[in-house]
Order: structure tokens, then C-alpha cells, then sequence
């Protein structure tokens, strides 16, 4: 199941939009991610596809076309909330692979809080709470691993275990964690415990880093959900994780199920730098109208480091704007022959304030001096 087009007639700040989203190919995941400056209806326009999906919003508020298959059930079942009662309908049938909704939202981590029972049934629509989602975190790992062992063919139990937990740290590698697990406790009914790297000290799930926690957290609860032909909703992945993580968040998460369709929105940079041209939407409003208007980027920024990414396409100067005012006015010096002049030497003494003497922009004008051989 997926979007192929989305309209909004009027969700909170969201009126008369449009979106047309990417389709996963060939049994593959797609991602479509959102950016824009805050108040462009990001979040919005993730809660209007859950709300539309629930029945809270009507077909005219919130009109999707989905994939053709989904449509003739759609249209054959009347409408959206019916929908989610029709797939409910037949896993109760057995037929468990049927597609979902993922909502993973945005949140900040703030305190442990233990979770021991998990709701197993199938659900149409899956929120992920984010003040559980450490509980959680706990709870799936170790019913992941439980899992893996259920289902190995290997006769002795300790290499049984050590085989799913190597497995588990595997899907990991990428995000080059500074922690792995290292095993389920059985003294104290199979909590997971960690080890950091070249360190043999064990710590439980509360002592990892936030940044940990969030990758752990959320990508092991998609994948227990194991979904497949589904629409997984999340709101800026990129929260209290390093910018070395950020960049491969998705990749992650999408290594997770079949067919998914993943509709992310981000403010990060380094999510951007990853996202093909064709699969990045962005938010803005209309000078004219004041509407939120979708705009699909037609090339590709002059290249993916920060700076490109936030001025051409955020709209953003990576540099302050008074330096680059600085950086102008000693540019105009040295381009003179004034580079040697009080005025000069104060405007590069408030350059040097912020970067050092051998930044891009000042070798830049090291050169510019030396190739006039003075």
C-alpha cells in the first residue's frame, strides 16, 4: 500500500495542497522526505494522513489516491475508516501480512520508563509513543533475540543466543555505535546489557547515550512490527542524534520489511545530503497567496556538503550573514591592494574572531595576494 498523491483542502495551516509521493519498485523501500522552515506544516501534513486513515478526517478534507490494488478495496469498502476496518478484518482471518500505518513522531527523550507487556494484535494504525519508546526499546530487543532463537536450527543454547545477538549487532554495523549488546541477562529475566566497545563493563539500556537509545528505541520497535506493503510516517529522525548518525538514520530504517513507503520530514542537512533529487519535497509559502505550497527541486545542489545543501536548497546561509558581509568588504580590500590598511587589518582582526587564519576563505585571499608576486 502506498500514496500516490495526496490532497489537503484544509488541515490547520495546510490549505489547498497537493503532494505527489514516490512509490516503492520492485518489491524495494522508498523514502520521500519533507523539508522546509518550521511552520510550513510538516508535522501537519503527517497527522492529516493518520487522521485521515483513522476516519477522524473526511475524504474532503483529505483525498488520497493510493496504489490501484488498495484503491478497489478503497471504493469497494466506501471509505477510509472502513479500510482500516477491512485489513483488520483479515488478519483476524489469518492473513497477518496484511499493510499498516506507522506513525513514529517527533519527541525529545527524557526519562526510562520500563515497559513489560507489549499489544502483539494486529493494528492498522501503529503510533509509537515516544514517552515509552526506552520501555519499549528493552522489551523488543529482547524479544527480538528470543525470537531469532525460537527459530535457529542450532542444538546448543549458549551459540544459539550468541548467533541472534551477532545478528542483532550486524543490522547495527553501519551506525558504528560506540556500544553493542552483548547478551540477555537470565539473572534478571533476560534484560538486555551492553558493552561499549573494547570495554568488557556491562551497563543496562538507561545508561546508553540518548542518541543510542533513539536508534535502538525506535528502529528494533519497526522492526518487531515487521512491516510490509505499509506507509511508515516519521517526524524528524534526526532528534538528539550526532550528525555522523543522522547521515544514515534512513538507511537503517529502511532496511526494515518489503514495499514500504517511508514519508520522513527533517530539518538536518546531512539527511538531505542522502536523499535523491527526485524523492525530496519541499515545503514553502507562497509570497502571493501565504499558502503552503509543495515544490519539487529540478536539479541537483552544486554539491552535498552543508553549506550547498542549506543555502540551495533550505534557503539557508550556512555562514552568518555578517560574516559573509565581513568576508565582502575584505574580498573588495585585497582586491585593491588595501589588504594592508588599518580598515583592512581591523575587518580581517573581526574575520579572525570567528574562523581561523587558514580557513577556505583566508587561504583564498592568501592566494589572491601571493599571485601578485607581492
Amino acid at each position: 500500500m502506498y500514496i500516490k498523491n495526496l490532497y489537503i483542502s484544509d488541515y490547520k495551516i495546510l490549505n489547498d495542497l497537493n503532494i505527489q509521493l514516490q512509490s516503492p519498485q520492485k518489491s524495494k523501500n522508498v523514502v520521500n522526505v519533507i523539508a522546509g522552515i518550521n511552520g510550513t506544516g510538516k508535522t501537519s501534513l503527517l497527522e492529516s494522513i493518520v487522521k485521515g486513515f483513522s476516519g477522524v478526517l473526511s475524504p474532503d478534507t483529505l483525498r488520497m489516491i493510493l496504489d490501484d490494488e488498495i484503491e478497489k478495496k478503497r471504493h469497494k469498502n466506501n471509505d477510509l475508516h472502513n479500510l482500516a476496518d477491512y485489513f483488520e478484518k483479515q488478519d483476524m482471518k489469518g492473513q497477518n501480512a496484511s499493510p499498516k500505518v506507522i506513525y513514529i513522531a517527533s519527541y525529545l527523550i527524557d526519562v526510562f520508563m520500563a515497559v513489560t507487556q507489549l499489544d502483539m494484535a494486529y493494528h492498522f494504525i501503529n503510533q509509537l509513543e515516544p514517552e515509552k519508546i526506552l520501555g519499549h526499546a528493552e522489551y523488543y530487543i529482547r524479544e527480538y533475540i528470543l525470537s531469532l532463537e525460537r527459530n535457529s536450527y542450532e542444538a546448543d543454547p549458549i551459540k544459539r543466543t550468541q548467533q541472534a545477538i551477532d545478528h542483532f549487532n550486524h543490522y547495527f554495523q553501519e551506525a558504528n555505535l560506540l556500544t553493542q549488546l552483548s547478551d540477555l541477562d537470565r539473572k534478571h529475566f533476560n534484560r538486555p546489557v551492553f558493552k561499549q566497545k573494547g570495554c568488557d563493563k556491562l551497563v543496562s539500556i538507561e545508561c546508553l547515550s540518548d542518541g543510542e537509545k533513539q536508534v535502538y528505541g525506535l528502529i528494533v520497535a519497526l522492526m518487531i512490527l515487521n512491516p510490509s506493503d505499509s506507509i511508515i510516517l516519521i517526524d524528524e529522525p534526526e532528534l538528539a542524534l550526532h550528525p555522523a548518525w543522522q547521515q544514515i538514520i534512513l538507511s537503517l530504517y529502511t532496511k526494515i520489511g518489503q514495499n514500504n513507503q517511508f514519508i520522513v520530514t527533517t530539518h538536518s542537512p546531512q539527511i538531505l545530503a542522502r536523499t535523491p533529487i527526485n524523492n525530496l519535497i519541499l515545503l514553502q509559502k507562497n509570497p502571493s497567496s501565504h499558502k503552503i505550497e509543495a515544490v519539487y527541486p529540478k536539479q541537483l545542489p552544486s554539491g552535498i556538503d552543508i553549506n550547498s545543501i542549506l543555502s540551495e536548497i533550505m534557503g539557508v546561509d550556512f555562514i552568518p550573514k555578517e560574516q559573509i558581509e565581513l568576508h565582502h568588504s575584505y574580498r573588495e580590500c585585497v582586491e585593491k591592494h588595501q589588504e594592508n590598511t588599518l580598515d583592512a587589518q581591523k575587518i580581517k582582526q573581526k574575520i579572525l574572531e570567528r574562523e581561523s587564519n587558514t580557513s577556505e576563505f583566508m587561504q583564498e585571499m592568501q592566494f589572491m595576494i601571493h599571485l601578485r608576486g607581492e
